[in-house]
């Protein structure tokens, strides 16, 4: 069975291996950390002594052949090739082996690619993640980041999230290491704040940080709305437009109280804003609109229809999204 987003493999691990242990599965992925990160939840589920392989000088049939090992004291073993390759004149010699496994084996197959899949005659388990989307990628990473931060018994914030993903999302190794500081930095509390993100990670390095572009851009401060120095990539580019999604709520509810007198509203909705930050905010509301903020999310969900077409450049539908709003604010 192959799938190709982890949410369905994940579900039908849960609900496979209360009943059968499949032997044989594949990662298909070239980020060597991430696959790490999939060959660990496979391994929380499996259990049994795990027993790993890299690519190195022995050949291939040598490192299979560990399968036929006996292992006396263990009752399950489960084998992690990892990064092995797959020789085409080999191919044969790995399906055979594979197909053939002692019954207290399991094989986790990772690579960039598992091309003997179809071979295996539906014996095999396949994530196939090689053929990834950005926006599957990014929201694949969101999720992670949110499941590490809950294990650590912690809660980000939207904007410390943001932030994090607008920094780290191209190298998850980094991220989890941040996540770690993050933590450890917090100590007894249960939250972790943009605050804390800024204090302890290193996120200060990037020129104009992404996140202070997307909010030059929804309240078109003066001289960050124009994204100058904005030169994104694909893969930076949805956590970019959670960074807008971020700003756009916030600004309708802001100018939203604002509207219906109920400005103590405000406080209560964002209780970690400082009195300065806030001030900042309403100023900026004040010479915007509840018009603005709701036509800036629709003109959002229009670019994210965009940003799906691999074609696109990033940097070209923001600077198109960024005119856009700026004619709603000249027809006012």
């Amino acid at each position: 069975m192959e799938f190709t987003q982890i949410e369905p493999f994940e579900i039908h691990l849960k609900e496979t291996l209360v009943h059968h242990l499949p032997p044989v599965y594949g990662v298909a992925l070239s980020n060597s950390f991430e696959r790490k990160v999939i060959i660990t939840k496979l391994l929380e589920k499996i259990g049994g002594k795990p027993i790993y392989f890299k690519q190195c000088t022995a050949s291939l049939e040598d490192v299979l052949n560990e399968i036929n090992s006996p292992d006396l004291l263990c009752s399950k073993r489960v084998f992690i090739y990892d990064g092995m390759g797959e020789p085409r004149r080999e191919m044969d010699l790995i399906v055979r082996k594979l197909r053939a496994l002692p019954s207290n084996t399991c094989v986790i197959w990772a690579s960039d690619v598992v091309r003997f899949y179809p071979l295996m005659d539906k014996k095999m388990i396949l994530l196939d993640l090689s053929r990834e989307t950005t926006r599957a990628h990014a929201m694949r990473i969101e999720r992670w980041l949110t499941q590490e931060v809950r294990k650590r018994g912690k809660r980000l914030t939207k904007e410390a999230q943001a932030c994090l993903l607008g920094h780290f999302m191209l190298h998850f190794e980094h991220l989890m290491q941040e996540v770690q500081k993050l933590a450890t930095y917090t100590g007894g509390g249960l939250e972790i704040d943009l605050k804390a993100v800024r204090a302890i990670c290193n996120v200060r390095s990037i020129q104009t940080t992404n996140w202070e572009v997307a909010k030059g851009i929804v309240w078109n401060e003066k001289g960050k709305s124009d994204c100058p120095s904005l030169h994104l990539s694909m893969e930076e580019l949805f956590p970019f437009l959670g960074q807008l999604r971020y700003h756009l709520q916030l600004g309708l509810v802001i100018t939203s109280c604002l509207k219906r007198g109920r400005e103590e509203e405000i406080a209560r909705a964002y209780p970690k804003f400082s009195a300065r930050v806030l001030a900042h905010y309403k100023q900026r509301a004040h010479l915007l609109s509840v018009h603005y903020f709701k036509k800036g999310l629709q003109y959002l969900f229009e670019l994210q229809l965009q940003a799906l077409d691999q074609g696109v450049d990033p940097s070209t539908i923001i600077t198109q999204f960024t005119a856009k709003l700026k004619q709603v604010i000249t027809n006012g």
